[in-house]
């Protein structure tokens, strides 16, 4: 089965985190590990981290919805940065993900469309890792990503099955 629209658009996030030979990751950032997933890194020696997964997908028929064939999705993806220190020690690494994440409003495919119609910034969560031995933060950086799908097939846009 082919790779859902979801985790194409997350699969392109999480590789623009990590930066390019155009933009790369700022060396006074460190190694910062970067994951898939909603679980945290224990070890000191995991961070710097960035988790970067999807929250949930508001689905909205264009046209009539009792027939409609497109979707406009509204996916909301979160980046989870978590450091030691406190929120001056993740600042440099906010600035990294909204440059990252900002500049990425129309992700490419390889027929030359585009997997999405816009990404905008939504909330940011500032919070502290209660339970460690050192002062770890954690801040939350949530996305809106726009797109639209086929409503009986999430693997595919209107873009992939329209005649060019």
């Amino acid at each position: 089965m082919a790779d859902s629209i979801r985790k194409r658009i997350t699969d392109q996030l999480l590789a623009r985190l990590g930066g390019d030979t155009v933009t790369p990751m700022p060396t006074g950032l460190g190694t910062v590990k970067i994951t898939k997933n909603r679980t945290s890194p224990i070890s000191s020696s995991d961070l710097p981290s960035y988790s970067v997964y999807f929250l949930h997908n508001m689905p909205k028929p264009i046209g009539d919805p009792r027939r409609a064939v497109v979707n406009q999705n509204h996916l909301t993806i979160e980046v989870r940065i978590i450091a030691n220190g406190n929120d001056d020690a993740l600042d440099a690494h906010d600035q990294w993900v909204i440059l990252r994440m900002g500049t990425a409003d129309r992700l490419p495919q390889s027929d030359g469309s585009h997997l999405t119609l816009g990404i905008v910034e939504g909330e940011t969560f500032f919070e502290s890792l209660e339970g460690s031995q050192e002062e770890r933060t954690v801040h939350r950086i949530q996305w809106v990503v726009e797109f639209q799908s086929l409503r009986a097939d999430m693997t595919k846009s209107q873009w992939e099955v329209l005649p060019k």
